[in-house]
């Protein structure tokens, strides 16, 4: 217990000597930016007008009375009481902490305002000229307005460690704990509103570096980073930013090449190949893939952000586009086994994804992934998607136009008869084993 007294006594020293270097800082604000501001906005050329400087500033007075009182107040008690009971003086200035609120919620409006004004040659000679005052301490205005909003996550900290340090019995107890439910209330908002200015910040930076509006209300930034995409044909190393309700992503290779997003729908682990490990499959309504991290911890800091983001971004019911095959793992048509040549080409089932010959795709489906086009699909998936019908590999092929959702469209190949169908198990999709050439191919 006296070893609880000791460490409150540090605290306590702790909270009035921050409290006093952020009043100085406070006061610095007021006297070497807002009052000659201010006095200038009166005058007949001003740097700025008085409703910039206010909108600058916001209620930096109003937080400057209350960190004037809280100060006093813990000076008087420690410095002259020599006593450590603070806890009663938090409580007297709670009205004073709900100030904070109204500064940070429009402190980005305040930054931004800042910003563009440091535009103007007379303002921006105004800062300069401020910076070189010894008084100022060598920081920008831009380091000082943030203080206030840097102060209440402090406050918390600090009076949670003397409320830690103080017996139940003490009489500061239940005054501490008062006080430092009513602060916590606060910080949360504050945090929250930090959260929300980094998060712009990070969204207009992503803007610029990609070159396309990424910022929108409620879009959360969630996680970037590199990550190998398996294509049709190769293994691609992109650059990923994941936010709450999109997916980007951009080649390394191709600088030249424009970014691309998705919006999720879903995702899944996926198991270890002979060519690749720590791989996730990543679905949407309009492209699905396969992605591989390069290592498992990396793995699993994406699985963890995709959680975040799937279910916001996921729409219910919503269907996914199936995962394409890898053009080099297959030689044969994965139904009749049929040899893919530079004549007999391959395709891709736009319902299931696997890589089949023309005579086992002669069949057409308006899928809900197809925004209202026929998609080229194969015997199996026709025969479940039009309700058991089979296909009709005689049927002429029809002209490739939009129909309803209900509407079935079959063709022909051109290529003549083949070896009969001797359907194989499914294989599962995006496996990779060998990149060598296995014949034309058409999409």
């Amino acid at each position: 217990e006296c070893g609880m007294a000791d460490q409150k006594k540090l605290v306590v020293r702790e909270i009035l000597d921050t409290e006093t270097r952020y009043l100085d800082s406070l006061l610095i604000i007021r006297d070497q930016f807002l009052i000659p501001l201010t006095n200038e906005a009166n005058g007949l050329h001003p740097i700025l007008k008085p409703k910039e400087v206010s909108s600058m500033f916001l209620n930096i007075d109003d937080i400057i009375l209350v960190s004037t009182e809280l100060h006093k107040n813990l000076h008087t008690r420690i410095e002259e009481e020599k006593s450590v009971m603070v806890g009663d003086i938090f409580l007297r200035l709670l009205w004073g902490f709900t100030l904070y609120r109204k500064y940070v919620a429009e402190y980005e409006l305040a930054l931004n305002t800042l910003k563009e004004l440091e535009e103007r040659p007379r303002f921006a000679q105004f800062l300069q000229e401020a910076l070189k005052d010894p008084k100022t301490k060598s920081q920008t205005l831009e380091s000082y307005l943030i203080m206030p909003v840097q102060r209440i996550p402090r406050y918390k900290l600090l009076v949670a460690e003397a409320f830690k340090n103080t017996a139940e019995e003490d009489a500061d107890y239940k005054d501490l704990k008062e006080a430092l439910g009513k602060i916590e209330e606060v910080a949360k908002f504050v945090n929250e509103e930090i959260r929300k200015r980094e998060n712009t910040e990070k969204l207009r930076e992503l803007s610029r570096r990609f070159g396309i509006e990424l910022h929108k209300p409620g879009r959360i930034y969630l996680r970037e980073g590199f990550l190998t995409k398996i294509c049709r044909k190769a293994h691609k190393r992109y650059t990923f930013v994941l936010f709450n309700d999109l997916l980007l992503y951009k080649s390394e290779q191709d600088v030249k090449a424009k970014p691309r997003t998705i919006s999720l729908c879903g995702f899944q682990d996926a198991p270890d190949r002979e060519r690749y490990s720590n791989a996730v499959q990543l679905s949407s309504n309009s492209k699905s893939f396969i992605v591989y991290a390069e290592d498992a911890a990396s793995k699993k800091l994406w699985l963890e952000a995709l959680a975040k983001a799937v279910p916001e971004t996921a729409a219910a019911g919503s269907a996914a586009a199936p995962v394409w095959e890898h053009d080099q793992d297959y030689k044969n048509c994965l139904l009749c086994q049929t040899k893919f040549t530079l004549l007999f080409r391959k395709h891709h089932c736009r319902n299931c994804g696997k890589l089949v010959c023309s005579k086992c795709s002669n069949n057409k489906f308006d899928l809900a992934i197809s925004d209202g086009k026929n998609s080229r699909v194969c015997d199996p998936c026709f025969r479940n998607l039009s309700g058991g019908m089979s296909p009709n590999p005689d049927a002429p092929p029809p002209p490739d136009t939009p129909t309803s959702s209900s509407t079935l469209r079959r063709t022909q190949s051109a290529a003549p008869p083949q070896n009969p169908k001797s359907p194989l198990p499914a294989t599962a999709a995006g496996s990779h084993s060998s990149l060598g050439a296995a014949g034309a191919h058409s999409s």
